[in-house]
């Protein structure tokens, strides 16, 4: 049985941006893995401080990520054509022959670069965000063979809206309103008053500069909510950053985090980072079959979340990690892996007081005597600083539809539904959770199988001294009590 999701790519140009980053990297291992007769990878890549893009190339290629696509294809990186470039730049600052190449040659645009820091500066996000798919898009209308455009934006693009469709919403600026403004003014449009941070307030505003070049170009958006670690390929639990629940996740179970601004009831909408790259993968396929066959659409939007067909709340999602967690606990730990949830502001405070701040001062006290510099107390600052990033999204929950992702899902033949499995269906939660939790165990705590018996046993040593501070703790509230009392 042929796929046609792989007929559609066989002897063609896909042009990936955000290669570097966790979904890029992703996204160019399972097309050079599945379709095998592609014909060229481009990636664009910028310089940095200390390596030149081609180094960058060559250091991420070389990434445990690649492992499989190695053994099945040694010389894959022969299929990757590198160019430099930078999203903030005019024309993407790629040089007069990169760009007649790729406008000469490309068919199919895979647009993940953005930045992901949800407090970036709003002239930083604006121009890499907003500015960058601009120069891309007017690269692509260039494009005769161009057969495919999507664009990755976020399924909380629009988060300031409960009940969040697969359609265009009106913002209060449009992408060459907001790209002035910030020419002349670096401070926070008032229309971003709305939005919690700069990352979804500038992919919003790009969501609609996109369906301004709709008729033009065939082009899709395509809206991943909560990307976390991978399932089942290219490795089970691949992942690389510590944002959204991995950070959570990994705080607790060191027990650095004792108190997080949590709704328990609220839904967790996370999805599998393999998933999500078949899914993405899919939206190519159908927006390039779309406008084959019909042409001037407006383009389709897809939402590829999991609450629609598997809901998943946050108690569900903590509960589940207990029990891997009690297995197979961090040798890095610095405490019992146990925390309190809030929502109130005040009893927040009160929580970090007892929690967080006074124990890492007693903490950083004591490494001061010994000659160390003190760390608790400065890292505590920077997971505050998260913590009131993620505060919007840990406490309230979307009505997300995601029909268009259903609707794709059906049409997929027996084959592709194999090969590019995104279905959120009856889930096991369970199982991925368990998955989830060792990837985070091994690609952020850098924990290898071999140290499972001593973290437990420190693990057990923990849990001891957890429960004697904790009766601790409840004398001298009672105690306090029973003083305040007294007094009154």
């Amino acid at each position: 049985m042929t796929s046609n999701i792989i007929d559609t790519f066989n002897d063609s140009t896909i042009l990936i941006t955000g290669c570097t980053g966790f979904l890029g990297k992703l996204l160019t291992e399972k097309l050079l893995t599945s379709c095998p007769k592609i014909k060229n990878i481009v990636v664009i890549i910028r310089n940095n401080k200390n390596l030149s893009a081609e180094e960058r190339a060559v250091k991420i290629f070389n990434g445990t990520v690649f492992d499989r696509l190695r053994k099945k294809n040694p010389d894959f990186t022969r299929n990757i054509k590198i160019f430099y470039g930078d999203l903030q730049l005019e024309s993407l600052n790629l040089s007069s022959n990169d760009l007649d190449w790729i406008v000469n040659n490309t068919n199919f645009i895979f647009h993940c670069a953005a930045t992901l820091k949800f407090d970036e500066n709003i002239k930083k996000a604006t121009e890499i965000n907003v500015g960058g798919t601009e120069q891309l898009l007017k690269i692509a209308t260039q494009m005769k063979n161009l057969k495919g455009f999507i664009h990755v934006s976020t399924a909380y693009s629009h988060c300031t809206r409960q009940n969040i469709g697969e359609k265009f919403y009106p913002t209060e600026m449009t992408a060459q309103e907001l790209m002035t403004h910030v020419k002349i003014n670096d401070q926070d449009p008032t229309a971003l008053n709305c939005w919690p941070n700069t990352y979804t307030f500038t992919k919003a505003i790009t969501e609609n500069l996109v369906l301004n070049y709709s008729k033009t170009i065939p082009i899709g958006i395509f809206r991943p909510s909560i990307v976390g670690s991978s399932y089942k390929e290219p490795l089970p639990g691949y992942l690389e950053n510590m944002n959204g629940p991995s950070g959570i996740v990994a705080g607790i179970v060191t027990g650095f985090l004792r108190a997080i601004p949590c709704k328990l009831n609220n839904m967790v909408d996370i999805v599998p980072a393999d998933y999500t790259i078949n899914a993405l993968i899919t939206s190519m396929w159908d927006t390039a079959t779309r406008y084959q066959n019909t042409a001037n659409e407006e383009p389709k939007i897809y939402n590829y979340v999991s609450s629609c067909e598997s809901p998943l709340t946050w108690a569900s999602f903590m509960c589940s990690i207990r029990p891997i967690y009690k297995l197979t606990p961090p040798l890095c730990a610095v405490w019992y892996g146990s925390t309190f949830t809030y929502t109130n502001v005040w009893l927040g405070e009160f929580l970090w007081l007892i929690l967080h701040w006074i124990p890492g001062i007693i903490f950083d006290f004591m490494i001061l005597l010994t000659g160390k510099n003190a760390r608790f107390c400065k890292q505590y600052k920077k997971a505050r600083k998260m913590m009131n990033v993620l505060r919007p999204f840990s406490t309230a929950e979307w009505n997300f539809k995601n029909n268009n992702i259903q609707k794709l899902w059906s049409s997929l033949s027996k084959k592709d539904q194999e090969l590019f499995s995104f279905n959120m269906q009856n889930f096991n939660w369970d199982s991925y959770i368990s998955t989830f939790y060792l990837g985070i165990r091994s690609n952020i705590l850098h924990e290898n199988k071999d140290n499972i018996p001593d973290a437990i046993k420190k693990h057990k040593r923990l849990y001891w001294l957890h429960k004697f501070f904790t009766l601790f703790m409840v004398y001298v509230l009672f105690k306090l009590m029973i003083v305040l009392f007294s007094i009154v």
